[in-house]
């Protein structure tokens, strides 16, 4: 399975191809920096209940997953977490850009770095953020046929 340490490894990104039985297929990616380089295989997966740890409870999760398939890299996932991190990428240098460049004083002070840094978090959030709320949504969806 994969392991992970300190941003170096190997880490199961993306989930396509839902199946009715909760079950999808899933890539395993060699990481650097967190960053995804190399696609080493793709299973089908279905996840299991997730188990804390009781030691710490706060900082170790720990899912469960069972393997029901395994073959070689899925090309339409790797394409899309290739294309997901290359926007990604582009996103958080566009907008540290934008912000250098509207506001030349925004690092002067305690204050102002602090306030640079939170909306920093929030931008970065944002590609994060909107897969999850439309996965959501296109589970409410219901196609209406007239």
């Amino acid at each position: 399975m994969a392991t992970l340490i300190q941003g170096f490894g190997t880490v199961f990104i993306g989930r396509r191809d839902f199946w009715p039985d909760g079950s999808y297929v899933t890539t395993e990616w060699f990481v650097v920096f967190l960053v995804p380089l190399i696609p080493i295989r793709s299973v089908r997966v279905k996840s299991e209940p997730l188990n804390t740890a009781a030691r710490y409870p706060l900082f170790s999760a720990k899912r469960n997953h069972t393997v029901s398939d395994e073959r070689a890299p899925h090309v339409k996932q790797v394409l899309c977490v290739y294309m997901f991190t290359a926007c990604y990428v582009a996103w958080i240098v566009a907008m540290l850009l934008l912000m250098v460049d509207r506001f030349p004083r925004i690092f002067e002070g305690l204050w102002s770095t602090a306030m640079a840094m939170l909306t920093i978090a929030a931008l970065a959030g944002i590609p994060w953020v909107i897969p999850l709320y439309l996965r959501e949504r296109s589970k409410r969806w219901r196609p209406s046929f007239k």
